[in-house]
């Protein structure tokens, strides 16, 4: 017998153990708990939404999926612990455009990429922005926003919660694309950024629909836009921006969920339908809305690796017109 035929035949029965454990261990998965990881605060809209998903997904999978907060570094630091972790479908990351779309494009030396790291198992919400103003700017539609800005060159300045996050994107785009020249204010958080909107210290800023609803139902600001393709049901008055004259024009974060690379597919697929399951019931669909989100998102895992990659893209461009640096 040859050598390499010796140790082929020898090598055999070695590969085929370890191809029915881990057909074993996908066929009785989940027999235990499952660790969703969430880079951000408790209480946050991030963190509420992984709750409730992943408490009817408890209910599916016939096993608890518990939520843990690791907070830092825009969510990466939770990413870093999930891509290091064993590919069994036990860990878990509920990551966001923040995470797989903006970081990858500022912070080039995270430790781990967003796509050789990760399996995609589903897209589960997008959130767009809304773009408020202050009260008392003599503007009362986005066109005519922007042509205040034009007539003032230098006057003007918008807020964000700080650079290179999405409210800072969605207004350095549409500066892009309209043209303009105005003052970018990094904060270090929303509310300080609302008492200043307010007080007419800024003009004007994106924030996420949800948290801008407030404000702009009980008159505080001015809605002018929301940068999904189409009206939200819990803003019908406020139009979105590609009706306001920039057609094509959309910024919206998103949340989902990847696990580390090399999980198997039947996991993959189990996790899938899951969050598919979850994400239909009634309670995920009203908070869905309410929040300005679209429901039924949830797709296949190959879509979702599909749209992580062009997102990439996207916030790689929106990155680069916004000038925010890479750390």
């Amino acid at each position: 017998m040859k050598a390499t035929s010796f140790f082929a035949a020898m090598l055999a029965p070695a590969l085929f153990a370890v191809h029915v454990s881990a057909a074993q261990a996908s066929s009785d998965y989940p027999n235990r708990p499952i660790r969703l990881l969430v880079g951000f605060t408790a209480g946050g809209a991030t963190d509420v939404s992984a709750r409730l998903i992943a408490q009817k997904m408890t209910e599916v999978l016939g096993q608890s999926v518990v939520v843990e907060n690791r907070t830092g570094a825009a969510g990466t630091l939770a990413a870093n612990e999930v891509a290091r972790a064993a590919p069994d479908g036990y860990t878990l990351l509920y990551t966001t455009s923040s995470i797989h779309g903006i970081s990858p494009n500022i912070q080039p030396k995270l430790g781990w990429d967003p796509i050789k790291d990760f399996e995609p198992i589903a897209l589960v919400a997008k959130y767009p922005q809304a773009l408020v103003a202050n009260n008392d700017v003599p503007a009362k539609t986005l066109p005519d926003l922007i042509a205040l800005i034009r007539a003032n060159p230098g006057k003007y300045s918008y807020a964000s919660a700080g650079t290179g996050g999405t409210q800072h994107l969605a207004a350095a785009l549409l500066g892009a694309e309209a043209k303009i020249d105005v003052v970018h204010v990094p904060y270090k958080g929303m509310s300080a950024a609302y008492a200043d909107l307010m007080a007419g210290r800024i003009q004007f800023m994106f924030d996420n629909a949800p948290s801008a609803m407030s404000f702009i139902t009980t008159d505080k600001v001015q809605g002018l836009g929301v940068t999904s393709m189409e009206r939200l049901k819990t803003l019908p008055n406020v139009p979105t921006v590609a009706e306001s004259g920039f057609p094509g024009y959309e910024v919206q974060a998103w949340s989902g969920f990847v696990a580390p690379a090399g999980t198997p597919q039947a996991v993959i697929d189990k996790l899938n339908d899951a969050a598919k399951k979850a994400v239909a019931t009634p309670e995920v669909q009203k908070w869905l809305v309410d929040n300005g989100s679209s429901p039924n998102l949830v797709d296949t895992p190959e879509s979702f690796s599909k749209f992580i990659v062009s997102e990439l893209a996207f916030w790689k461009q929106a990155v680069e017109i916004s000038g925010a640096k890479t750390e």
